[in-house]
């Protein structure tokens, strides 16, 4: 089962990944991250701005398997969420956005905000 991870994201990378241009991220593995999850990217400068944008997680790259040192380090690649996302974010969130999401994000908002939506896992 997928599942919605709520992550900080920096203004520059934020607007890269709305844009189109940042498709991976680099993170500590700690939240035992999978294909198919999705992430909530909320931007961050030294507190929350209230912008954020939902992305899944389309390929995961264990660095530790390329580095010796790299730990329980993973990069992420990532696609803004589109249409048929919408069902598998319905079956896994209890998250209701308190702002518009940026990006493609939009219409699965617009559809979370028709027909509702249960609360986030943490």
């Amino acid at each position: 089962m997928s599942v919605i991870h709520n992550l900080k994201i920096a203004p520059g990378h934020f607007a890269s990944v709305i844009a189109g241009e940042k498709k991976a991220e680099l993170r500590m593995n700690d939240r035992n991250f999978k294909c198919g999850d999705f992430i909530l990217l909320r931007e961050w400068r030294d507190e929350f701005t209230g912008n954020v944008s939902l992305a899944k997680v389309t390929h995961l790259l264990p660095v530790g398997d390329f580095i010796i040192t790299g730990g329980n380090w993973v990069v992420m690649s990532i696609s803004l969420v589109d249409e048929k996302d919408v069902l598998p974010i319905i079956a896994v969130s209890e998250f209701v956005p308190p702002v518009p999401l940026y990006g493609h994000a939009v219409s699965f908002y617009q559809c979370v905000k028709k027909f509702g939506l249960p609360r986030v896992k943490a």
